[in-house]
């Protein structure tokens, strides 16, 4: 009994302090609330062929969405030649308040064709 004792206090030990597990948004968050906390980090995941020339591309509305987005990448589904995959957006809550996450998916060399598909999330950052 006394072993399982610390062996469950070291375990608590070891798990303070870690990193919130990842939030993963996807195509069907579209359209919804989702709340964070401050500097709690975040992805949006969304589906891209940017062999076609269709890519996601952030609308920035609001200063702090330009400041808080850590990166974005693009992972292929196989390595086969044009194959389809995922356009991966990574966020960092670094302020607090509400602000509403756009994309559009469109091919950008293309100026007067309206989008293909959009997406939109809003956030809210609480401390």
């Amino acid at each position: 009994m006394f072993k399982s004792i610390i062996l469950l206090m070291i375990l608590l030990i070891m798990t303070c302090g870690q990193n919130e597990k990842m939030l993963v948004l996807k195509k069907e968050n579209s359209g919804q609330q989702i709340e964070v906390k401050s500097q709690q980090e975040f992805q949006i995941v969304l589906d891209a062929n940017p062999t076609t020339g269709y890519t996601w591309t952030l609308i920035d509305t609001i200063p702090t969405i330009k400041t808080s987005l850590q990166n974005s990448q693009f992972t292929k589904s196989s390595d086969l030649l044009g194959a389809p995959g995922q356009q991966i957006f990574s966020f960092k809550a670094n302020f607090t308040g509400k602000m509403e996450i756009r994309f559009i998916y469109h091919r950008q060399w293309e100026k007067n064709a309206a989008p293909i598909d959009s997406y939109s999330v809003k956030i809210e950052v609480k401390k």
